[in-house]
Parts: C-alpha cells; structure tokens; sequence
C-alpha cells in the first residue's frame, strides 16, 4: 500500500524547499513574519504571513486560517 499523490502533496514541506531554494542562491535563509489578526465572525486563528529572502519580501494576500505552523507552510507554498 502506497502514499497516494494527494498525501504526498500535503506532506510536502514546503518551508524546508524554500530554505533549501534561498540557501543554494543567498547567503541567509528566509525570515519568517508572521503576524495573529482579528477576522469578524471567525473564531478560527487567522495569520499574515511575510517571509523575507535576501533583499525581497513575499506577504500573502489574505489571512491564512489554522495553526501558525501550518500559514507558515501554505505561505512558503505560495512563494
């Protein structure tokens, strides 16, 4: 019994991919700014995520709802 494609894509690490990708090109790894906002009616966390990779800064477009780990890692994915 195998890891389907769909697990696989969610076992992706996608932070780990961007540091691998910044390291291999600059000599820092990304920095990571994340920031717990307030969305009306949504009880759920909420988080902005900025990440940093030598002079140019990725912010996401909306919040990323779940745990700051997990904006973490949807915000490197969408980088």
């Amino acid at each position: 019994m195998g890891v389907t494609m769909s697990e696989e894509i969610q076992q992706t690490n996608y932070k780990g991919l961007l540091q691998q990708y910044c390291l291999l090109r600059y000599p820092s790894p990304p920095v990571y700014e994340t920031r717990k906002i307030t969305v009306e009616n949504d009880n759920s966390p909420q988080w902005m995520v900025s990440i940093q990779c030598a002079k140019d800064t990725f912010e996401t477009s909306k919040p990323i709802s779940g745990s700051k780990k997990h904006a973490e890692q949807e915000a490197a994915k969408q980088l």
